[in-house]
Formats: C-alpha cells, structure tokens, sequence
C-alpha cells in the first residue's frame, strides 16, 4: 500500500520539508546519516487531513520497519490476545461460570 494509492498526495513542499525533518532525526540521534527506522517519524508530517491521520501512520510504519521487526509485532500481538483470552476464561472459571463436571479445554 502506498500513499498515491489510497488518494494522499502530499506536496512538494511538504515532502522538501519532511527531508529537514528526517536530517534533524538523524541529528538528535547523533547520527550524519538517516536510517530507515527514521522515518517513522513522518507519519506526522505527510497527511494534510485528520482522516488520512491512521492511513498514513500505517503506510509510514510498514516502509519504517523491516520484514523482521513486523513479524515480531504481529507475534506479539496475536500472543497478546491469546493471553487475555485465556485470562478472561480463567476469570470466568473462577467465578463459577464454568461447571465442576466440564473439563479443561473443552
């Protein structure tokens, strides 16, 4: 997914200013050089209206991280929602909305 494709098209401008952006990034960092990671701050110059906001932060974010970071966050967040299922059920067996005939797991 790219920005064109979903109609955000920022101008010129704002891209030339978003290149300062990422220079003083680097800076603060201590760094001469821009990293890829860099770029994540961009997802809050490149849209012009308060709609485009989440769009743009998801197009930013997946050009920002590597294949590897992505597949992290989506382990954890899947074995995050695992954890509070699981945690809601154990909090339901306990307060006595599961049987003491029914087993675990089923």
């Amino acid at each position: 997914m790219e920005l064109r494709d979903e109609g955000i098209r920022p101008s010129d401008r704002r891209f030339k200013r978003s290149l300062s952006v990422l220079q003083a990034k680097a800076l603060i960092n201590q760094r001469q050089v821009v990293k890829i990671d860099d770029i994540v701050i961009l997802e809050n110059a490149l849209w012009e209206t308060v709609d485009q906001k989440d769009t743009v932060s998801l197009i930013v974010r997946s050009h920002a991280q590597d294949v590897v970071t992505r597949a992290i966050e989506f382990i954890q967040n899947e074995a995050e929602e695992v954890f509070n299922f699981m945690m809601k059920d154990n909090y339901s067996c306990w307060n006595g909305n599961h049987s003491e005939t029914e087993s675990f797991g089923s």
